[in-house]
């Protein structure tokens, strides 16, 4: 994991600095542009929710689907979206689909 990473989920935390979203958002920027997915993952949510950022799921959702595949949480996270239809049209196929994955890891 990156410095960068590190300082966001410190200030997500607030872990020895005051918890501030938007300072986590900057540095998730950071390190995801850097090539960790993880972060890419973390930034996702922040759009989805509305964290430090103006929600914006259509920008949560192509942040999760890169990171499908590779971090669980991005998985769940867009099967919970297609199951739900929430940002995207709701398809029960592709929610099973990411949902499946979650469930198969060990």
């Amino acid at each position: 994991m990156s410095a960068q990473f590190h300082l966001a989920w410190m200030h997500q935390e607030g872990m020895g600095v005051e918890q501030n979203y938007e300072q986590a958002v900057y540095w998730y920027e950071q390190s995801s542009d850097s090539g960790n997915i993880v972060a890419t993952n973390n930034l996702a949510d922040k759009y989805e929710h509305g964290l430090g950022v103006e929600q914006d799921l259509d920008r949560a959702f192509a942040l999760y689907s890169m990171a499908a595949g590779q971090v669980i949480a991005a998985d769940l996270s867009l099967g919970r979206m297609y199951l739900e239809g929430r940002g995207v049209e709701k398809n029960l196929e592709l929610a099973k689909s990411h949902l499946e994955k979650v469930v198969m890891v060990k």
